[in-house]
């Protein structure tokens, strides 16, 4: 739409550029054609090296050196190529013509300076040569001669018949010289190019098409400028820009270099040409640089326009005309001159900006796209160890993606190469890279790669296209992805990639930072826009408007300042500076015309602390009319943070009215904050440090800034400190920021996970990155955006803490911190018409979420807060840390506001927490040292800190309190290899170390005291995270459960409870098994107490977004959460979500919560208000598992690799978790009481520091000995772990006994081996048995694990959930049992024919089945031949449900001398295969495969799958050896059934149900044999080769057809098959004769005869080029046709009935169709007529029925019509 419209305004301006011309004498007069300023010799090409190899590519194989400093004669700026290991003459230096702009047939004078160093031996004769390639024509030589210069001179003539390339190299004397080339300069003559449009085609020309014109070149076209008379005709114009366009890069023009086009344009003097008309040229897309010149018809025209190549606003010039939009016209000549002499220029050198290897076993970013799967495979490689594998597609755009949307710059040009092959015994199918730019419906996609077929048998290069690639602006969305074509056969087919690369080929120009801008177009209603003032009004119109449909009219004013206004409060950043711009017009004649009113962009503003506003004006102009459209234009910047700023439009006439179109709000200059540290530590504290604090401070020791010396160093001594920087007066509500940091552990510290955060207010926190993990061996960058979506609260900073807990100091250096305003975002928008969480669950248990101060001073917060939730429970404002000041008293006052506010609200308060290791005074258990205080000392404090805080809000608020988390988080995740022993599980927190496992008695005991003394009903829960790690959770509730038992004990009352419940955090994430949350509910409800879900969120996303699958995953899990929760209401006392939105959650970055940062609900939030809804529409997927095998064998345990483990099958461990370090596989064996497991590691480094076994460098094995695929471990589960030092760790405990392993380090493989032998505890093993089975490796650096990699489970849930193992069958015992495959049945049948069903197994929809040799020759003793000595044997697979079926069959079976035919029948049709199909073929094979599957309608071209509809389309393919056999025998036709129900009309004329056979290009053709089978309901066709056929409908008729009623049908019928076709669309000229070659050739097209491969000499008079010289082939080699004699066969003559019979006859025989002897000929009075060589034919043909006669004759002399042979081939055909 937009580019019509712009069309509609640009003949606007045309009309008014036109009449100005007429004011300006001469008008833009084309200049004279000689040209004074026009340089004579211009520089096409300079390359002097300064950056790098530039074009130039490599020949042979020399080595090749950018050089700098090489300073010779003609080479001052040293820079230079250096060419050395030369052993040949061409061992060289090439330049591609195209890439230096070289024109066909155009002369050319290169230059190239060199150089041979001093000491180079340099034999006698030795020269340089300048050659072309590939003719090798000698252009120039020069002596190599040491230590001097030498200049190469030639002049060369572009030749593209016989080059491609210059070259400079040797001759033969100097094929050893190593030498150095420093200039390479060619220059030319003017003009650079001339086009005369003497060529045979238009496409030579290089011109492209502007808008559907007909484009033609012609001759004889003689005018001024025009002598030769060749000329391109443009005519069928209906545009004034149907023209023809000259691409800026195919002339190879330069950006920011000048050109001069001159054309030469002649008008008919018989065609109407208007008095306005013109010849234009103009760039486009920009539409400037205009030169036009007056159109007369019989005239000729001359027109010259100079510009400027600019590629970032124009890609070319068009010849166009203008008011002339239907003139046809002649183009005669097009001359280019260069006007920029040239000269030297700083190239750029292509650089691959990206790699994807995926050797470090990782997908290195690459994701599924659509239903595809991406994994990192070691099945194949292209290079290295490793390709991305890609499964699970049921569409050709399905497959795997990677957002390079960080890599592409805008208007940069990219190349893209990778390299693909099939997975083993996939179809062959033709593969590309494609680059998707944005998303939905504006969404555009191009190929970047050329479609290229590809098999299993061998890696393929995708080489780049044709064109480079090229992003016009930024986008949040580019897409690289791997996808099949549409036209393949099969578009499931699975593929690897391998060495995808990204280069960069062209310079982007200069890129400005990512700038805000706010468009008011009104074509989609006000938007936001409203009336200034009582009675004015605003509303849009589509009576005027500047652009597109619509504007915004303002009516009703009565004075100056009425108008149309918008509130810009959360729209304009205080400091930041806009262009604010708006087009008005107005909508009648003002009153006074005299005294025009003043149309002004006026900004009300209000600041912050004022009373009364101020205002603005933006924007004036008092020349706004009733005729044009003006723009006002403007800079403004909001100098303050304001409370209100309102911009309006206003007039100083009252009485004006007007229309507004196109307000844009552009921000020109962002706010920014940088900190480079080399002037100091500016405003950067520490986090809990103090004034004069020492331990942060600018330090030299290391630097980050270019050309700097300092950074900022800080060391911390807990968890959350860090350098910290007050952001208040820097960043507003509404608005985003993106923070950018530079970290850096100082020298000699340990790696440490490090992130970045903002606090608002005292106790809200957001992690603006993700953790990283840090190290002393490089800078790191931390990056992320940040929304200010609350109120800003008395504290706001951003600071940069240690993420994970320390138990000694930590330093860390950071350096260059931006951070940069983006933009506003949109505010909160939340449909209060929703459901409410709290209202669906009231029967079942109270709904809670957090509080922040901020949620109090915001409106939609407290509203949302107020309709889904009951309860709520202070992030962090309960914390210890905030019950104190600083001089350690209590101190609840920002404590209580908070609280009040909240049961102001109408909420019930949860109490979180009392006693913490985090977030907690040390001063309460420990010395300034670090060390604990006494017992006593420690006590006396938890019991007064307990007592203190919970009697405080008790009394202070009653009631109101309902429950309180009295501890947190008390156990230690790395501690539980004992669970049963809870207090060895404890965290050694300071508490703890204070006063052992007593202070959580003691915790409870005071608050239990307190609670009893004022006889509240508080209730008190122990909370914690990891809450499904079943491990953890018997931890817990043994521990809640002797707490208990004790109190009991000690109180003398059994019925009295310590602790009432236990709280579950759930802070899961989409992989989290629900199975594990149930166990852990039972668990609790098992030992009495309540269960409380107390923290919940699912992270699902990454870096703050989430997309539609991961936010799909997430409310699938949240369904099956709410589920359990609802099944065991009984026992849970609330569910409370740990935020409201996902950007204001401490979890941001996986986006965790119901709804999102503008308050809208999420898929998770209907998956809560209605799980078994949600699961209905989203139903989750079935775990797939990866299979492997286990040998049977028994190895020594010594960590060697014994020959015994030759017969394992190896086992990548290749999926990537984390981090992309350490690589290996594994092996397994078994015997009849253990499994051994060999691993092999490759790892340079090995480090066991880390007290946490999982983060040494190890080994884990799991073994579920049933394949249980249950959620949690029992009996046969188990978790090994082994180090690089041989220690073995065991999850559960009690799994060690009987385990042995061994470790060998060996330096020179880099790496470790662990050796391990697992005894079976429950099983007893055999062949066949499955087990549930993974591997892992944990690749550990300086202290935590830097890389984790896994055979099979993508989780990393397997410590806790066995059903995420895969599969492992033991295989091998000698004279065992193992699976048996049952034998297939067979059953014959009335008709002789035999029945057989073998056993079928489906995976993925795919039904497979295989035929043993045995099963067949079975068969085929057991049927009895039909008359004509041939046996059928029905295949019969009957998996219903399947969408493809897979039949392996012996290949002898189908190279046969036996006559039979093997019968397949499945659901999606039935393949009649003859006995001889693989004759010749796939010899080597013992089995091959017959595929038939359903295609969808997605993977077929558009139009295809509209001639389609919803008919059925299958693929057909055979595979032998593992790879697709291009099948095609055509002395073997297949016969195919596909199963098919017309409509009433399709059976109606039922000749119209046609096949279509399409291929690999996606072309869609008839098949001549197709048709409908009334009796088998079956559409059928043969065919000699296999592909993808559909059923389709196809009607073809022509106008001419009334006067042959008796012929019509068969005609119709041949012709909707494309066997016979009119002399014109709509004619068929049913009377004229036929010839001769055209009956022929319709002949061998309706029966399909094919070509035999036989030498044939062809007829004298008929030759290659003739349009039937096949037909005429394959009928003289079918022995079909005879000729007429002298070897010559008339083709143009008319053809005889007679002979017609003959033919006709002969083809029956040849298709195997044979007629028996007929007779019936009597009954002809003319039948003496025939010759004898046509009566034996002619009674057959007579007897069958073909031919009936003509007017009660045969007429055999007669000349056969068009009508009559269609009536003969249509019962041909028929047979």
């Amino acid at each position: 739409m937009k580019g019509n419209l712009r069309k509609g305004r640009f003949r606007k301006f045309v009309m008014a550029f036109l009449a100005a011309l007429l004011i300006v004498p001469g008008g833009l007069a084309a200049p004279a054609a000689a040209d004074p300023n026009v340089p004579e010799t211009v520089t096409v090409f300079h390359e002097s090296f300064a950056g790098g190899q530039g074009v130039a590519v490599q020949s042979g194989s020399p080595s090749i050196t950018h050089v700098t400093g090489k300073v010779f004669d003609g080479n001052a700026d040293g820079h230079a190529l250096y060419l050395s290991g030369r052993t040949n003459t061409w061992d060289a230096l090439d330049y591609e013509f195209e890439k230096i702009g070289l024109f066909d047939g155009k002369t050319y004078t290169v230059t190239v300076i060199g150089y041979v160093d001093a000491d180079e031996t340099v034999p006698a004769g030795a020269k340089a040569y300048l050659q072309t390639a590939n003719s090798y024509g000698l252009w120039g030589e020069a002596d190599f001669e040491p230590g001097k210069a030498f200049t190469l001179t030639g002049t060369v003539t572009a030749d593209y018949s016989k080059d491609d390339r210059l070259r400079i190299q040797s001759n033969g004397y100097g094929e050893s010289v190593s030498f150095y080339i420093g200039e390479v300069i060619i220059t030319t003559d003017n003009p650079i190019y001339e086009e005369s449009f003497d060529k045979s085609d238009f496409s030579e020309t290089k011109l492209v098409q502007s808008g559907n014109p007909k484009l033609e070149l012609v001759q004889g076209v003689v005018f001024d400028g025009n002598p030769d008379g060749h000329a391109l005709s443009v005519t069928d114009r209906v545009y004034d820009y149907d023209g023809v366009d000259i691409p800026f890069s195919a002339f190879y023009l330069k950006d920011g270099y000048e050109y001069s086009v001159t054309i030469a344009v002649y008008v008919d003097a018989n065609v109407t040409v208007g008095p306005d008309a013109v010849i234009a040229m103009q760039t486009v897309d920009d539409y400037k640089g205009w030169a036009s010149a007056p159109l007369e018809a019989g005239k000729a025209v001359n027109l010259t326009q100079t510009f400027t190549v600019d590629t970032n606003s124009a890609r070319a010039i068009r010849i166009q005309t203008l008011n002339a939009g239907q003139v046809p016209f002649y183009i005669g000549s097009i001359t280019i001159r260069q006007l920029t002499a040239g000269g030297p220029e700083d190239p750029f050198e292509p650089v691959e900006i990206a790699k994807y290897d995926f050797d470090d076993g990782t997908t290195q970013g690459w994701t599924g796209r659509g239903d595809g799967k991406a994994a990192a495979s070691t099945e194949q490689f292209h290079s290295g160890t490793h390709s991305l594998k890609i499964t699970n597609r049921s569409q050709n755009w399905h497959g795997a993606e990677i957002n390079i949307a960080d890599l592409i710059l805008p208007g940069a040009e990219y190349q893209f190469k990778a390299y693909a092959r099939l997975v083993d015994g996939q179809p062959g199918a033709n593969i590309h890279l494609t680059v998707q730019v944005g998303e939905g419906a504006g969404a555009t996609y191009t190929w970047v790669t050329k479609d290229t077929p590809v098999t299993d048998g061998d890696w393929v290069e995708l080489s780049p296209g044709d064109e480079n690639f090229k992003l016009s602006e930024p986008n949040a969305v580019v897409k690289l992805y791997a996808e099949s074509s549409e036209g393949d056969n099969d578009p499931k087919v699975e593929f690897y990639i391998d060495d995808v690369t990204i280069t960069q080929v062209t310079p982007a120009p200069p890129q400005q930072d990512e700038l805000f801008t706010q468009t008011y177009d009104f074509e989609d209603g006000v938007q936001g826009w409203r009336a200034r003032g009582d009675d004015t009004s605003v509303e849009t119109t589509k009576e005027d408007k500047y652009d597109g449909l619509q504007s915004l009219k303002v009516t009703k004013r009565s004075a100056t300042w009425h108008g149309a206004e918008l509130d810009a409060l959360r729209l304009l950043h205080p400091g930041a500076t806009y262009e604010i711009s708006a087009y008005v017009k107005l909508a009648h004649a003002p009153k006074n015309p005299d005294n025009p009113g003043e149309f002004k962009i006026t900004a009300q503003r209000l600041f912050e602390g004022e009373e009364n506003p101020d205002w603005d004006t933006i924007a004036a102009s008092t020349t706004v009319d009733i005729t044009n459209w003006t723009l006002l234009k403007g800079s403004y910047t909001l100098t303050k943070p304001a409370q209100s700023i309102l911009l309006y439009i206003e007039s100083s006439n009252a009485s004006d009215e007007y229309y507004i179109d196109n307000v844009v709000i552009k921000l020109t200059n962002a706010p920014k904050t940088v900190f480079d540290f080399e002037s100091g530590q500016g405003d950067w504290v520490r986090r809990f440090g103090g004034d004069s604090d020492p331990n942060i401070s600018v330090t030299n020791e290391d630097n980050h800034t270019p050309g700097g010396s300092n950074s900022l160093k800080t060391t911390v001594t807990q968890q959350y400190d860090g350098p910290l920087f007050d952001l208040r007066g820097k960043v507003y509500r509404g608005h985003q920021y993106e923070f950018t940091v530079w970290v850096k552990m100082a020298q000699g510290q340990d790696a440490t996970i490090i992130r970045m955060t903002v606090q608002n207010g005292s106790s809200s926190f957001v992690n603006v990155t993700s953790d990283v993990r840090v190290t002393d061996q490089e800078w790191v960058k931390l990056t992320g955006r940040y929304t200010q979506s609350a109120t800003l609260g008395n504290v706001l900073n951003v600071y940069v803490e240690v993420a994970d807990p320390i138990t000694q100091a930590r330093t860390f250096l950071i350096d260059d911190f931006e951070m940069k305003y983006i933009r506003p975002v949109p505010g909160p928008n939340p449909d209060y018409s929703l459901p409410s969480i709290k209202d669906v669950y009231e029967d079942y248990f109270p709904v809670g979420s957090i509080m922040n101060p901020a949620d109090f001073n915001d409106e939609h917060r407290t509203n949302m807060l107020k309709k889904h939730f009951a309860l709520l429970t202070a992030e962090n404002a309960m914390k210890p840390d905030y019950a104190y000041d600083a001089s350690r008293n209590f101190d609840f006052t920002e404590e209580d506001e908070l609280v009040q506010n909240a049961i102001d609200e109408g909420f019930l308060i949860h109490g979180h927490v009392l006693v913490w290791h985090s977030q907690s005074p040390s001063w309460l258990h420990s010395k300034p040292d670090g060390s604990p205080l006494d017992r006593d000392t420690a006590l006396q404090n938890l019991r007064n800190h307990v007592k203190t805080v919970v009697e405080h809000f008790g009394q202070t608020f009653g009631d109101r309190i309902i429950s309180w988390d009295v501890v947190n988080e008390a156990i230690d995740d790395g501690k539980l290899s004992n669970p049963e022993d809870w207090e060895s599980t404890l965290r050694e927190s300071g508490w703890w170390k204070a006063l052992g496992p007593d202070f959580i008695y003691e915790a409870y005991k005071t608050a239990r005291e307190v609670i009893d003394t004022y006889g509240w009903k508080t209730e008190l829960y122990y909370n914690d995270y990891n809450d499904d790690n079943q491990s953890k959770m018997t931890a817990i509730t043994n521990m809640v459960k002797a707490l208990n038992e004790r109190y009991a004990r000690e109180t003398n009352n059994p019925n009295k409870k310590l602790i009432d419940g236990i709280g579950m955090q759930a802070h899961y994430t989409i992989n989290t098994n629900p199975e594990n949350v149930r166990a852990s509910i039972e668990k609790i409800i098992g030992i009495g107490v309540k269960v409380g879900i107390t923290e919940l969120d699912i992270g699902a996303g990454n870096g703050g977004t989430i997309t539609q699958e991961q936010a799909i995953k997430q409310g699938q899990l949240y369904a099956q959460l709410f589920q359990l929760y609802k099944e065991y209401a009984d026992h849970i006392t609330r569910v409370t979500f740990w935020g409201l939105d996902d950007a204001s959650s401490w979890r941001s970055e996986g986006s965790p919560l119901l709804f999102d940062a503008r308050l809208q609900a999420k898929p998770a939030y209907y998956a809560v208000i209605d799980p078994e809804g949600f699961l209905a529409e989203y139903p989750p997927e079935q775990k797939e598992y990866r299979q492997g095998k286990a040998a049977y064998g028994t190895p020594v345990i010594d960590g060697e690799e014994d020959a015994v483990w030759n017969r394992a099958e190896k086992l990548p461990i290749d999926r990537y978790l984390s981090g992309n370090g350490a690589t290996g596989w594994a092996k397994a064996l078994w015997d009849d009481e253990h499994l051994y497991v060999l691993v092999k590691v490759e790892d340079p480094v090995l480090d066991d520091s880390s007290p946490n076994p999982y983060e040494q460098d190890s080994v884990e094995v799991f073994v579920d000995e049933t394949n249980s695929k249950a959620a949690s471990y029992g009996p046969g589960i188990g978790q090994y772990r082994v180090n690089f030092n041989n220690v073995a760790t065991f999850n559960p405990a009690d799994v060690a006994a009987g385990f042995e392993s061994r470790t060998v380090v060996n330096a020179t493989y880099t790496g470790y081996t662990v050796e391990m032998k697992i005894p079976f505890r429950i099983i007893t093993p055999q062949n066949g048995t499955k087990i549930g089975f993974d591997a892992q490796i944990n690749d550990g650096e300086n202290g935590s694990r830097h890389t984790l990699v896994k055979w099979n489970d993508t989780t990393d849930q397997g410590w806790q959930d066995p059903s995420v193992f895969g599969v492992l069958t033991l295989i091998g015992k000698p004279g065992a049992p193992g699976p048996v495959t049952p034998p297939a049945s067979r059953e014959r049948n009335e008709d002789g024919s035999v029945t057989v069903k073998p056993p079928v197994t489906i995976l993925d929809g795919r039904a497979k089945a295989s035929v043993r040799s045995g099963d067949l020759k079975a068969a085929l003793e057991m049927a009895e031949a039909d008359d004509a000595g041939r046996k059928t044997v029905i295949l019969e697979i009957g998996a219903t449900n399947a969408e493809a079926f897979e039949v392996e069959l012996p290949r002898a079976g189908l190279s046969a001398d036996e006559s039979y035919v093997i019968s397949l029948k499945t659901p999606l049709g039935t393949i009649d295969i003859p006995s001889n199909m693989l004759d010749g073929i796939a010899e080597g094979a013992e089995t091959v495969t017959i595929a038939i599957a359903k295609v969808s309608p997605e993977a077929l071209d558009d139009a295809v799958r509209s001639r389609i509809g919803d008919r059925p389309a299958i693929s057909l393919h055979v595979r032998a050896g593992g790879e697709t056999i291009a099948w095609n025998n055509p002395a073997a036709p297949v016969s195919v059934a596909i199963p098919y129900e017309p409509t009433e009309e399709e059976l109606a004329r039922a000749d119209h149900i046609v096949v279509l056979y399409i291929d690999g290009e996606g072309r869609a053709a008839a098949v001549p044999s197709g048709r409908y089978d009334a009796e088998l309901g079956s559409v059928v066709f043969r065919t000699t080769h296999f592909s993808t056929y559909a059923v389709a409908w196809v009607v073809k008729t022509f106008d001419d057809l009334a006067g042959v009623p008796w012929a019509k049908g068969a005609i119709e019928a041949l012709a909707s098959r494309g066997v016979i076709a009119g002399v014109s669309e709509t004619s068929f000229n049913p009377s004229a004769n036929i010839k001769r070659a055209d009956f022929i050739a319709l002949l061998v097209r309706a029966l399909e005869l094919e070509d035999s491969g036989e030498a044939v000499t062809m007829f004298d008079d008929v030759k290659e080029t003739d349009y039937f010289y096949r037909e005429v082939k394959v009928a003289k080699q079918l022995g079909i046709a005879s000729g007429v004699g002298g070897n010559r066969f008339d083709p143009n003559g008319s053809i005889t009935r007679q002979d017609m019979m003959v033919l006709a006859d002969r083809a029956l025989a040849a298709a195997g169709k044979a007629l028996p002897a007929g007779d019936g000929l009597d009954r002809f009075p003319d039948a003496g007529d025939a010759a004898a060589y046509a009566r034996a034919s002619a009674g057959k043909l007579v007897a069958a029925g073909i031919v009936s006669g003509m007017d009660g004759k045969l007429a055999p002399r007669e000349h056969l019509t068009r009508a009559q042979a269609a009536v003969i081939l249509y019962q041909l055909w028929k047979r």
